[in-house]
C-alpha cells in the first residue's frame, strides 16, 4: 500500500522506517592481546573520560570502518520503529563484553521532484545508506559514545524512492548507538512504510505513546492510562528482562487484551518476579500492525521490616534475608555459605560469576572481590572441590589492571572501578603469595606490593577530595564491595585504617540523608529507576542494617560483607539518621576532585532538602543530581528539578530525561530553601527545565501560575520559577511533570513543616514573586519570602540572604559538619 502521511519538512527529523532484529556477534576474541597506556592519575571526575580507544575498538576500526556492505545481506525489516517523541533512530544499551551489532532500516521517500535532497547525519556508530538500490553514502566515524555529525544528498526520483540504511556498533558496555537523519531541504518530503496503513499505525501510536503508566508495581499489576480510546481489541505481550548486574531474569509476558474502548486497563506481570528493576518490552498490536515500547518499572517490596534495637540482630536478619530473597549474585553467594544453605544454588551463583570473570566481562572486578572473599572463608567447604578448583585458576588467570594484556571492555577509568580492581589484585596476591598470575606474569607476592602501592594512591586522593560519586545510592554500594573486603581481609594495617575511615565518611553521608528509612539527598551519579524507587536501593538497605529503620533490599554487591565484618556505624550517625535528640540537622561538605562539589543538607522529621553548590555551573552534565527534596511520609514522595538530557524518560541516556542535567546550572542552599539559576545558552536541544512531580504519591498538590504548592504528612514544599510553569497534561509524563519553558530560569524551593494549616502556606506565597534580571555581565535571580527574608543568587555566584553576602561556609573539607 502506498502512503504519503507523513510530511518532513526542513528542519524534521526522519524516524519513520522498519526496522530488523539485531545481528550481534561477540568481537574482540583476538590472538594479540595487548597492554594499555596507564592513564589513571587517580583524580577522578564525572562524565566521560576520554581513555582512548581500547585495543578492540582499534582493530573494529581497521576491519568495519572500509569494508564493503552488500544490499544482499540485509536481513528481515519487518518491525514498526517506534520513536515515541525522540528524534533518533535509537539503539542503544548495555552489552558486558565487546559485541559487534548491526541494524537495518527501510522507508519509502516520495517526492514531486527529482534531485539530491540534503540531510543531515548523525551518528553515535557508522552508517550507510542505499537509494533505490545503489549506495549513496558511507559515513563510519566509529567513534565511542561520542555523536558524530555529516551532511549527505539522497538521490531521489520524482515519486517512491526505497530508501535501507545499515547501522552498526561496537557494543563496550554502555553504548550510544543511533543515527537521526534531519531533513535540510526546502522541498517537502512524504514518508511511508512499504505495506502498512498509515491511518492504522498513526492510532495505534497514538494510544500506545499515550500511554502513562505506574512504574512502581505492586500486586504484579501495571497499570496503564491512555488518552485515546481504540477501535476494537488491542492485543499486548512481550517480556522483562533484568537489569544490568542484577538478576539474570528473561520472563515472558502472556498475550492479554485490551478491550475496546478502555483507555485504564493494567498488564498482569508473571508473579515469579520478585522486587528489583526491570526491563519491559511490551508489544501492542491492533489490525496486524505491531509497535513495541520499552519501560522502566519497579517491582516494589512490601511492608517495612521488623526493626530490631541490636545491631547485632538487625545483621543477621539481614544476612538471611539475602539468602532467602537476594538477587543471585556473589553477595548472595556469601551469605549462603556463610549460613551453610542451599549448596547447589550456592554453586550456580558461583558457576555463573566464574564464567563472567573468565570472559572478562564488564564488571566482573566487582563480583570478583565477592569471590576472593569466598575463597578466603569457605574454599574446599561445602561446594564441590571442581568448583573451588576452577575458583582457583579464575583468580589466577584474571586481568587485574591496565598493564596487563586483554582485549575486553572492561572499565578501568571510574573511582568505583579503580578500587574494586586493586582490592582483588591486593587480596588474591596476598592469598596465592608464591602462585604466578598468568595475565601478568608476576608472583602473588608481586601483585601485593603493586596493589599496595596503587591502593594507597587511591585512598591518598579519595581522604583529600572525597568521592566524585557521592551519595550515589548506585555507586556507594560498589565501594563499599572493596571498603568492607579491605577491613575486614587486608593484611596491610594502614590500608584497613584508611577503608575504615573512609566506610566511617560515608555512613555519616548515608545518615545526614536518610529519611524514614529511605535513602535520599543530591548525588554525583544516580539514574532514574533509583530516583523514583529509593526504598528499594541497596544503600537504603544499609541504612536500615545500621539505624533500624526501612526495608529488607534484595540489592547484595556489599550488604552482606557489612552484615559479615564487625563494623559499628558511630552513635553520631545514629543520631542524625533517626533525628533523635534533635528538631533539625543542618550539614556541609565538600567533595570530588578540588571539592567541586560543595553538598548542603536540612532535614527535619518530615522533610529533607539537599543540593550541590557551584558544581560545574552552566557546563555539560552528566549523572549528576544537584538538588533533592525527599519526605518522610511517602517513600516515593521525592521530588527535583533538572535539565533534561534526553527528548523522552526511560532512555539511557548520561544524562537521562530526569537523571543529570544537559547544563548544569548555578545553585545555592541556605537552610531550609534553595535557588537555582539555569543558562542554558542560545540553542539548546531542549529549551525547558522541569519539576518531577509524583502526584500519586503527595497528600495535596496545587499548580498555579509560577508556584507549586506540596504537601506531605505535616511537610510542605513551596516551589517557584521565574518564568510561568505549566503542568504537563497530555504525553507519558501528564500530571507528574511541571514545565518552565525558556533558557534563562531561576527556581527557588523552601521545604518545612506545617505550623497551622496548608492553605496559610499558599495564601502567605502565592503572590510572592522570583524576578530574573539579565544584563549584559550577569544573571540575577531574586526572591523576597513572606516573612520578608529576601534571596538573591546571580550566574556568576554571588548569593545575598536579607541583602547580606551569604556563601558555602569556609574550611569545610570532605568531613562532613553537622550542626
Amino acid at each position: 500500500m502506498q502512503n504519503t502521511s507523513w510530511k518532513i519538512n526542513e528542519g524534521d527529523t526522519l524516524t519513520r522506517f522498519l526496522v530488523s532484529q539485531p545481528v550481534c556477534r561477540r568481537f574482540g576474541q583476538f590472538e594479540d592481546h595487548e597492554t594499555m597506556i596507564d592513564r589513571v592519575q587517580y583524580k577522578f571526575q564525572n562524565g566521560f573520560v576520554d581513555v582512548g580507544d581500547l585495543p578492540c575498538r582499534k582493530v573494529f576500526w581497521k576491519s568495519m570502518a572500509n569494508r564493503a556492505v552488500s544490499l544482499d545481506e540485509k536481513v528481515l525489516v519487518d518491525q514498526v520503529y517506534f520513536a515515541n517523541g525522540s528524534n533518533k533512530v535509537d539503539f542503544s544499551g548495555f552489552i558486558h563484553i565487546p559485541t559487534h551489532v548491526q541494524r537495518w532500516a527501510e522507508t519509502v521517500l516520495n517526492v514531486t521532484d527529482s534531485g539530491e535532497y540534503r540531510f543531515r547525519l548523525a551518528t553515535c556508530g557508522g552508517v550507510r545508506v542505499w537509494v533505490n538500490g545503489e549506495l549513496t553514502s558511507t559515513f563510519t566515524p566509529f567513534q565511542r559514545n561520542s555523536e558524530q555529525v555529516t551532511e549527505l544528498a539522497l538521490p531521489l526520483n520524482a515519486g517512491s524512492n526505497s530508501v535501507v540504511v545499515h547501522a552498526e556498533e561496537l557494543y563496550e558496555r554502555d553504548t550510544q548507538f543511533f543515527f537521526e537523519l534531519t531533513s535540510l531541504d526546502s522541498r517537502s518530503i512524504q514518508a511511508s512504510l512499504a505495506s502498512i496503513n498509515s491511518e492504522n499505525l498513526k492510532a495505534l501510536e497514538a494510544f500506545v505513546s499515550q500511554l502513562v503508566f505506574e512504574m512502581n508495581v505492586v500486586s504484579h499489576q501495571l497499570y496503564f492510562d491512555s488518552s485515546c480510546q481504540m477501535d476494537g481489541q488491542v492485543q499486548v505481550s512481550g517480556n522483562v528482562i533484568g537489569m544490568s548486574n542484577e538478576e539474570e531474569t528473561d520472563e515472558p509476558v502472556s498475550i492479554q487484551v485490551v478491550n475496546e474502548g478502555e483507555t485504564q486497563f493494567s498488564v498482569v506481570l508473571p508473579t515469579s518476579l520478585k522486587p528489583a528493576h526491570y526491563s519491559l518490552a511490551l508489544t501492542f498490536c491492533w489490525r496486524d500492525i505491531k509497535i513495541t515500547r520499552h519501560f522502566g518499572i519497579n517491582i516494589m517490596p512490601g511492608a517495612k521490616a521488623q526493626v530490631s534495637l541490636s545491631l547485632v540482630k538487625r545483621k543477621a536478619d539481614a544476612l538471611q534475608y539475602t539468602a532467602s530473597e537476594g538477587m543471585d549474585i556473589t553477595g548472595k553467594l556469601l551469605a549462603l555459605l556463610e549460613l551453610n544453605q542451599h549448596t547447589e544454588q550456592a554453586t550456580s551463583i558461583l558457576n555463573r560469576t566464574l564464567q563472567k570473570i573468565s570472559v572478562r566481562e564488564d564488571c566482573s572486578d566487582f563480583w570478583m572481590v565477592s569471590v576472593l572473599w569466598a575463597w578466603k572463608q569457605h574454599s574446599y567447604t561445602q561446594l564441590p572441590d571442581k568448583m573451588w578448583d576452577r575458583t582457583r585458576s579464575s583468580i589466577l588467570g584474571y586481568r587485574y589492571w591496565l598493564d596487563e594484556p586483554g582485549n575486553d571492555s572492561m572499565w578501568f577509568w571510574s573511582e568505583n572501578h579503580v578500587l574494586c580492581f586493586h582490592v582483588s589484585q591486593l587480596l588474591a596476591g596476598q592469598f596465592f603469595p608464591r602462585e604466578q598470575f598468568l595475565c601478568s606474569g608476576r608472583t602473588g607476592l608481586q601483585q601485593q606490593e603493586v596493589a599496595t602501592e596503587r591502593l594507597h594512591r587511591w585512598f591518598d586522593h579519595i581522604l583529600l577530595n572525597g568521592l566524585t560519586e557521592w551519595n550515589s545510592s548506585c555507586y556507594y554500594p560498589i565501594d563499599y564491595i572493596g571498603l568492607f573486603a579491605l577491613y575486614e581481609l587486608a593484611e596491610c594495617e594502614s590500608i584497613r585504617e584508611k577503608a575504615k575511615t573512609v566506610i566511617d565518611r560515608l555512613m555519616l553521608m548515608g545518615a545526614i540523608h536518610y529519611q524514614d528509612g529511605v535513602a535520599g539527598g543530591t548525588m554525583g551519579r544516580v539514574y532514574e529507576k533509583e530516583l523514583m524507587a529509593n526504598e528499594m536501593t541497596e544503600l537504603a538497605g544499609f541504612g536500615h542494617v545500621a539505624w533500624g529503620e526501612g526495608w529488607h533490599t534484595r540489592m547484595c554487591a556489599s550488604l552482606p560483607m557489612f552484615c559479615l565484618s564487625q563494623y559499628q556505624p558511630s552513635v553520631l550517625t545514629h543520631e542524625v539518621a533517626t533525628l533523635s535528640d534533635r528538631d533539625t540537622v543542618e550539614a556541609y561538605y565538600t567533595l570530588g576532585m578540588d571539592r567541586c562539589a560543595k553538598v548542603a543538607a536540612w532535614k527535619q522529621r518530615g522533610v529533607t532538602l539537599s543540593s550541590v553548590i557551584g558544581h560545574n555551573t552552566g557546563l555539560a552534565g552528566h549523572q549528576q543530581h544537584v538538588l533533592d527534596i525527599q519526605f518522610a511520609h511517602n517513600p516515593k514522595a521525592r521530588l527535583w528539578i533538572n535539565h533534561p538530557g534526553e527528548d523522552v524518560p526511560g532512555g539511557d541516556g548520561r544524562p537521562s530525561y530526569w537523571a543529570g542535567n544537559g547544563v548544569l546550572p548555578r545553585v545555592m542552599q541556605h537552610k531550609q530553601s534553595a535557588m537555582m539559576v539555569y543558562n542554558l545558552g542560545e540553542s539548546p536541544r531542549l529549551a525547558y527545565t522541569h519539576l518531577y512531580l509524583p502526584a500519586e504519591s503527595l497528600d495535596e498538590v496545587v499548580v498555579d501560575t509560577h508556584w507549586c504548592f506540596i504537601r506531605s504528612g505535616q511537610a510542605y514544599a513551596v516551589i517557584g520559577a521565574s518564568s510561568p510553569i505549566e503542568l504537563v497534561e497530555s504525553g507519558i509524563t501528564r500530571g507528574r511533570e511541571v514545565r518552565c519553558y525558556g533558557t534563562k530560569t531561576a527556581w527557588y524551593v523552601s521545604v518545612g513543616t506545617l505550623t497551622s494549616d496548608f492553605e496559610s502556606v499558599i495564601t502567605a506565597w502565592r503572590n510572592s514573586n522570583i524576578s530574573l534580571r539579565n544584563s549584559s555581565s550577569d544573571l540575577t535571580a531574586t526572591v523576597t519570602e513572606p516573612d520578608n527574608q529576601t534571596f538573591t543568587l546571580s550566574w556568576s555566584g554571588e548569593c545575598y540572604i536579607n541583602d547580606q553576602p551569604w556563601s558555602f561556609p569556609k574550611d569545610v573539607g570532605v568531613n562532613p559538619i553537622v550542626k
